[in-house]
């Protein structure tokens, strides 16, 4: 990242249509220098990879304070976003306007499940609570 031309990125595939909570924190993994800050990103796009919509971007990340995993300041957010298969969601670090690529990022990806699916869900539970019930007296 000296020539701060470094990216680094991980790329998700989405497997099924749906609504996705998308949950994401960064955090600079080191501080080693001044003017040495790192950016972090996270969008969306289409399989053919048009459609780029932007989630998150941090321009500077906080530096660590003492090279440790305890000294990270984690930043971050959560957006829950319609998608359909074969879509893409993004995270990447970048070079920064200093040049630095050392981030790490948490991240999560899951399908909410329909309405419908959740019914019935609590309506198994409640037939199950029935039959014991049943069987008790």
């Amino acid at each position: 990242d000296q020539g701060k031309t470094v990216v680094s990125t991980a790329r998700y595939e989405i497997s099924a249509a749906g609504s996705y909570d998308i949950s994401y924190a960064f955090a600079d993994n080191q501080t080693c220098c001044a003017n040495r800050d790192g950016d972090a990103w996270v969008w969306t796009s289409n399989s053919a990879g048009g459609s780029a919509a932007t989630l998150y971007h941090e321009p500077s990340l906080p530096g660590n304070a003492d090279n440790t995993p305890a000294g990270r300041a984690w930043v971050g957010g959560a957006d829950t976003v319609a998608l359909n298969a074969g879509d893409f969601v993004y995270f990447a670090s970048g070079k920064g306007g200093g040049g630095g690529d050392h981030a790490v990022v948490q991240a999560s990806v899951n399908l909410v499940p329909e309405p419908s699916t959740l019914l019935l869900a609590m309506l198994s539970v409640l037939g199950l609570i029935g039959i014991s019930r049943r069987s008790r007296r």
